[in-house]
């Protein structure tokens, strides 16, 4: 199974890090066809009992953890998808490990006007990345990506084409095919990336968002949510804020998706039909209007 020309180069990292260090030393010794679901089983308890190998003694007497559930939940992957050919049916009566879900903590509407009413006043540096990450849903790394040449601003659109790898200090490519694409932008955000530019001299092949030290970023955003007074929340809650707000103000989810970079609508829906209280009396509502 070749995974680094299918996967982006972080995806890829992980899933080599767990063929390595979790699944290689339990199994890799069976023959593949010889593998069963009491060894797939065996494996992943083993893997929740073992404290993730850490290089030194941890600081301040803190024990190591335990591998986590995210973890497990890769190695069943892996194993299921280089083995389906060779063992069919290997992992149907192996539960799936399920890693829990980040909770997200999307804005209100008026928190979002609120903060971004307040970087404009202040003239804070990251205004116009603060900006387009509300209005297009875009992530963090496919933000830091963007050169200038990518922003149309005839056309109104950003081209998002790479992510920012954090961990590697470079561009690599997208989460997945579909996070290649072509986002809209309004007016206002058009109008606000001309006075970045011009304000920051960045142009051609510069990032549109030139941020000296991505490590401190968080940092800068938090300072700057205390002082605007709205939630704490993370970056990525940004993209949340654009989605729930765009779904609330009852945007196709179609076209959402496609903002997002989702492979498909039902990823959408499944993260966030539950941020949307009234779906189901709107449904009956409609359907009185019709029969």
């Amino acid at each position: 199974m070749n995974i680094k020309e299918s996967k982006a180069d972080k995806t890829y990292r992980s899933y080599r890090g767990v063929i390595e260090h979790h699944i290689k030393p339990r199994i890799g010794s069976l023959a593949p066809a010889k593998v069963s679901p009491r060894h797939i089983t065996a494996m992943l308890e083993d893997m929740r009992k073992s404290p993730i190998a850490i290089a030194g003694t941890p600081k301040h007497g803190r024990q190591k953890r335990l591998v986590g559930a995210r973890t497990c939940e890769l190695a069943y992957i892996v194993v299921g998808a280089a083995l389906k050919t060779v063992v069919p049916g290997l992992l149907v009566t192996v539960p799936k490990p399920k890693a829990q879900t980040a909770e997200m903590h999307p804005w209100t509407s008026d928190e979002a006007a609120r903060f971004l009413k307040y970087v404009d006043q202040t003239l804070c540096e990251h205004r116009a990345l603060y900006r387009v990450a509300l209005r297009t849903g875009a992530r963090k790394g496919e933000l830091l990506a963007l050169r200038v040449a990518d922003f149309d601003p005839e056309r109104r659109i950003i081209q998002i084409t790479k992510t920012f790898n954090e961990k590697l200090g470079q561009d690599g490519p997208p989460k997945t095919p579909s996070s290649r694409r072509a986002v809209a932008l309004s007016k206002e955000t058009v109008a606000a990336l001309k006075k970045h530019i011009l304000a920051t001299g960045v142009r051609g092949d510069d990032r549109l968002f030139p941020v000296k030290d991505v490590r401190t970023l968080g940092k800068s955003m938090q300072r700057t949510m205390r002082a605007a007074e709205v939630p704490m929340i993370r970056f990525h809650d940004l993209r949340h804020t654009f989605a729930t707000l765009a779904l609330a103000a009852r945007v196709p989810i179609k076209v959402v998706s496609e903002m997002l970079g989702h492979k498909s609508v039902k990823l959408t829906l499944d993260v966030y039909a539950h941020t949307l209280p009234g779906m189901h009396e709107s449904a009956v509502e409609a359907l009185e209007a019709v029969f």
